[in-house]
């Protein structure tokens, strides 16, 4: 939405978020369609993916933002996400056998997310566990001298950006509310350019 924010210069959409700037990596929709309606945008192109860097082509012209947040954030937040998905839908959605029911999840919520933390398993086996977010962060301090890539903090407490323009704020966690703090940047100046620059800009979180 920051992106959208400051390419539009207004919290007046022209359209969907999800289809103003899609997530390029769900498979849930035909990929021939995605860039069909790709080739349609003429405004700056901004699409969000969850596949580190590692994972993604080097094309001229793009720069990859870099959204990190402190995982205690992203494990409950996570594990918040998990309780409202329906396993078996999405299976269904994807084309994979439902006959077999998904495990229950662990009733007690301090049990999965420790879960999530000591999870040994390498990031190219699963994605989401402790181990994964702090490769995927650590591939992009590496290139942080990389002109084409740029580190952004997401602070715990900074809900996401109603229609209004505004931020919900949780008075019960610690966060900055301004607009721009919702992805705080070791360099404001170069993120904000991000959205005058001409060319495909894609959002990695």
């Amino acid at each position: 939405m920051i992106c959208a924010l400051l390419i539009f210069r207004t919290p007046r959409l022209p359209a969907p978020l999800t289809g103003l700037s899609p997530w390029v990596d769900m498979r849930l929709r035909p990929i021939d369609d995605l860039r069909a309606e790709l080739d349609q945008q003429r405004h700056r192109r901004f699409l969000k993916t969850h596949t580190p860097l590692d994972g993604l082509p080097a094309a001229p012209g793009v720069t990859y933002l870099v959204i990190g947040r402190d995982p205690r954030d992203v494990a409950v937040s996570m594990d918040h996400h998990r309780a409202h998905l329906d396993d078996h839908r999405i299976r269904a959605l994807l084309g994979e056998s439902t006959e077999t029911p998904a495990a229950p999840p662990t009733v007690d919520q301090r049990r999965r997310i420790l879960r999530w933390i000591n999870d040994e398993r390498p990031p190219t086996v699963n994605l989401d566990s402790l181990r994964s977010v702090v490769a995927h962060l650590d591939q992009a301090w590496s290139r942080r001298h990389d002109p084409a890539v740029v580190l952004l903090h997401r602070p715990a407490g900074v809900l996401p950006i109603r229609s209004t323009g505004s931020v919900a704020h949780d008075p019960h966690r610690r966060g900055r509310p301004e607009l721009l703090h919702a992805a705080r940047p070791h360099r404001v100046t170069r993120a904000s350019s991000v959205a005058r620059t001409r060319g495909t800009r894609l959002a990695v979180r």
